[in-house]
């Protein structure tokens, strides 16, 4: 087999491999990248820039604490007003055995509660990376605010 007659031989067929239209060569391709334009190019289709909506931009929902009633978000919120907690801690105050699934309740109820992965040597010499939450100060905020409405006669 010469080494390159003219035009590169088709890349299935120069290295043994079947050729059943799966396997595309390297001109085929070349050929459809060169003629689709992408947007905005010559000729391509042109995006459209969506209208500003006229509506209030920040939802109030997003911005406060929805408040909870639930028996284990009430024994986690003021352990994680006092102290970053881990997950294991988390678990043993709320009184479950999924704090991740806990703390994603909080979030879908406006919270934040970021989670710091640390490094720790766990008790068989082996690196882990377990879970530490904590709250953002617009978490403290938002959790302030709704104590005080709820001190003030609303609801949970």
């Amino acid at each position: 087999m010469a080494a390159w007659p003219g035009q590169w031989q088709n890349f299935a067929v120069y290295w043994g491999w079947r050729d059943d239209g799966r396997n595309q060569s390297l001109h085929a391709a070349r050929r459809v990248r060169d003629t689709l334009p992408l947007a905005g190019q010559d000729g391509g289709p042109q995006m459209k820039t969506p209208e500003p909506s006229k509506e209030n931009p920040s939802a109030p929902s997003k911005r406060e604490f929805s408040g909870t009633d639930n028996p284990r978000h009430l024994r986690v919120i003021p352990a994680l007003l006092r102290r970053p907690i881990s997950r294991q801690e988390l678990d043993s105050v709320a009184g479950c055995a999924n704090g991740p699934a806990l703390i994603q309740e909080l979030r879908e109820h406006n919270l934040i509660v970021p989670c710091v992965r640390i490094e720790v040597i766990d008790r068989d010499g082996r690196k882990c990376r377990p879970g530490v939450y904590s709250l953002t100060a617009s978490d403290r905020r938002k959790l302030y605010q709704w104590m005080a409405r709820l001190g003030k006669g609303g609801t949970p």
